[in-house]
């Protein structure tokens, strides 16, 4: 994989190589609140998938929580969900390192991606939920493991949701 970051090409390496240049290259001095003012600007660019929304809607109406997980940064997630007025319980993103108020540029542990997504949402479905029935939405192949673990999995493609067959193997 090549990579363009700020008008300069990066070495071919790994996806985790890349994006680990991208985030110490955007991310090192800045502050947690340069991370929600980035989020306020991408809600007012961005439009949510509207059915998507309807059916999270729908859901938390009826008392569910919603927990969202992201490859995002979480300041950035939180301040989105706020400014769409989307309710969440809670949220499963990656996470900055600071130190002394500014961030280093690195990340604590692993981006919220693929596998590493599908295992941080299991540890919060197992640390504060009995038995939960979860319904997961999710891009396609990313969101592939989290999908495998859930008792309803809806592929997110443009506009629509695509259920995935029961009968399917998941992903």
């Amino acid at each position: 994989m090549l990579a363009l970051i700020e008008g300069r090409w990066l070495w071919r390496g790994s996806r985790a190589a890349i994006k680990e240049a991208m985030y110490r290259r955007m991310l090192r001095g800045k502050s947690e609140s340069d991370l929600a003012a980035a989020g306020r600007d991408i809600a007012r660019r961005v439009t949510l998938n509207r059915p998507v929304v309807s059916r999270i809607r729908q859901l938390t109406a009826q008392g569910h929580d919603l927990i969202v997980a992201s490859a995002s940064l979480t300041p950035v997630v939180q301040t989105i969900l706020e400014e769409k007025g989307l309710p969440v319980s809670r949220i499963v993103a990656s996470r900055a390192e600071a130190e002394a108020g500014r961030l280093t540029g690195n990340l604590v542990g692993f981006e919220c991606f693929g596998k590493v997504k599908a295992r941080r949402v299991t540890h919060i479905l197992d640390t504060f939920y009995a038995k939960p029935y979860v319904i997961a939405f999710g891009n396609w192949p990313d969101d592939g493991p989290m999908l495998a673990d859930a008792d309803e999995a809806y592929i997110v493609e443009g506009n629509d949701i695509v259920k995935l067959a029961p009968n399917r193997p998941k992903p």
